[in-house]
């Protein structure tokens, strides 16, 4: 009986790396809302017998495209803000906008992984506010995620001067 019920829980995670590995090509932004990555993983899996072990695994790769675009938007962050600092160092004051920047070392500059558009620049006193939309999809005016809940706001980057 138990080799059926361990049979019957490595089929369902198999069946689902293989969901988890055809999404892993898409953008955050794309797979966002696809049933496979919206609510309880755990309650999509079989019932009878039940998955505990795929119960378990599943939680940490339900989350993972959004950790891999949130570490992607705060490294393309970090990149726009570091080529804005050389700019201010070479100009005296911050551009009116990032696309004055040229390129990043014979690239385009970085997108915001979440609206696949440039990251959201203004200039603000002396310094710039720099951000990208992170994993709630929307913009949240620049204002980071409250402690602990990675999930809201954004990814802000902001230099005093």
């Amino acid at each position: 009986a138990i080799r059926w019920w361990l049979a019957s829980d490595e089929l369902a995670y198999l069946d689902l790396m293989r969901q988890y590995i055809q999404a892993a090509a898409l953008p955050y932004r794309k797979m966002a809302n696809a049933p496979l990555f919206t609510g309880d993983p755990v309650a999509k899996l079989p019932k009878d017998p039940p998955c505990v072990i795929t119960g378990l695994l599943v939680q940490v790769y339900s989350h993972a495209q959004a950790k891999r675009d949130y570490v992607a938007g705060q490294l393309g962050l970090a990149q726009v803000a570091l080529l804005l600092k050389a700019y201010h160092a070479e100009h005296g004051s911050y551009p009116d906008s990032p696309n004055k920047l040229g390129v990043l070392k014979g690239k385009p500059l970085p997108l915001d992984p979440f609206s696949g558009k440039s990251f959201i620049y203004r200039k603000q006193g002396t310094g710039f506010i720099l951000y990208s939309l992170g994993t709630n999809l929307k913009d949240d005016g620049g204002t980071p995620p409250p402690k602990g809940k990675a999930d809201e706001g954004d990814i802000v980057i902001k230099v005093t001067r």
